[in-house]
């Protein structure tokens, strides 16, 4: 992700539950996508395979979470999609019955689900998905990535069995 300084990042913080402030040591954000590496690689034949560390703007690097990654990359590409893989089927109003998975969700409507739906380990993949269409993704889907007939019907545009999350 710092080559060709493909992704920007800075410092990222985190702040206990009195406002204080602790360094995460080498741990950042992307703020700035310069996409022109990926079409570059792209027209040449070439697949870009893109670790999650950026560079800082004072050349520091900075490992970033790979769902917050990959969705500034797709936002910075203003990609059609982005399919991000967890180990269950997408969001579920309960997670322990699957016949509750939210097929589609709008990002507008993310903020009522937090800490209610939205927790644990779902928090950063909604959050990268969120920020991925905001900055340009069309859509993201969250998919059950131990089942590769899922990922395959995505990827064909065909029936989606996940969450689908777009403006």
């Amino acid at each position: 992700g710092k080559d060709g300084r493909l992704a920007v990042a800075k410092k990222r913080f985190h702040y206990d539950e009195n406002n204080t402030e602790i360094d995460l040591g080498q741990v950042g954000d992307v703020f700035e996508v310069n996409p022109e590496i990926i079409f570059l690689l792209l027209e040449n034949n070439f697949i870009p395979v893109i670790a999650s560390v950026a560079m800082g703007e004072d050349g520091s690097d900075y490992n970033v979470n790979a769902d917050n990654f990959a969705g500034s990359i797709a936002g910075g590409l203003n990609a059609d999609q982005l399919i991000m893989l967890t180990d269950i089927d997408g969001l579920m109003m309960d997670p322990s019955d699957h016949s509750t998975l939210v097929p589609h969700l709008k990002i507008d409507d993310i903020k009522e689900l937090e800490g209610k739906v939205i927790k644990g380990g779902m928090i950063p993949k909604i959050e990268a998905c969120r920020y991925a269409v905001e900055k340009g993704a069309k859509n993201v889907i969250i998919l059950n990535g131990t089942k590769p007939e899922l990922i395959e019907a995505a990827v064909k545009n065909e029936k989606i069995h996940g969450t689908i999350i777009s403006k």
